[in-house]
């Protein structure tokens, strides 16, 4: 909620800002957007080279393709931020610096830090985009793409069948196991759900040890 109620915000602050602001924004923003863009066209290319046959073999329509790779955004976008924010930067201040732009700005009267406060405002909105991704969208994005390719693996997603898609097959997780070695327990869990607000683990079965890692029954 806080990170879409921020939009406005951010928006609103900007046109509120200096034009010498809202330009150094814009010099930022159009190299940051294309270098993002490259990075999921990129993943997309390698990911449906790795996973178009089993789309293609399990008949999937389009509408579940672009699902699986919609609910991916935010685990991908976490991953190659980092690196977005890293190479759009060095583009920006080096075109800048070589057009001698920010000497211009400097001699406004602004300070280097002044000139450069709208990137570290831009900054710390990416740490919390990250933050919100990391927290809940990222790790659901994992478990909603393996219930999505077990279920294009089972046929349930196909052009020919009419009808809603059937959910009720979908886990995030089959066959996972935990290893807790300070209790000396193992944890297998067969059926992982994608919300545990709505189904309960399934097939879950724990063996305890003793110190020398003999199986303990009584």
């Amino acid at each position: 909620g806080l990170l879409i109620l921020s939009f406005p915000l951010v928006v609103r602050l900007h046109f509120r800002s200096s034009i010498l602001d809202q330009y150094v924004v814009r010099t930022f923003l159009v190299p940051f957007s294309f270098t993002l863009i490259g990075f999921i066209a990129i993943w997309l290319i390698f990911d449906l080279t790795d996973n178009g046959p089993d789309f293609v073999g399990a008949k999937a329509n389009l509408g579940t393709i672009v699902e699986f790779y919609f609910v991916q955004l935010p685990q991908v976008i976490l991953f190659v931020l980092p690196v977005t924010l890293l190479l759009s930067l060095l583009y920006s201040l080096s075109r800048m610096s070589a057009s001698n732009e920010l000497i211009s700005m400097l001699g406004t009267g602004r300070s280097m830090m002044r000139v450069l406060y709208p990137l570290f405002i831009i900054g710390l909105y990416c740490s919390l985009i990250c933050l919100v991704f990391k927290y809940h969208w990222a790790p659901r994005s994992e478990g909603t793409k393996e219930a999505l390719l077990q279920a294009i693996h089972d046929g349930e997603f196909k052009e020919d069948e009419p009808g809603e898609k059937k959910q009720s097959n979908r886990w995030a997780k089959l066959g996972w196991m935990y290893v807790n070695p300070v209790d000396h327990r193992t944890w297998f869990v067969g059926r992982v759900p994608l919300d545990f607000t709505e189904r309960t683990m399934g097939s879950v079965a724990i063996w305890q040890f003793d110190k020398e890692q003999n199986l303990w029954t009584s």
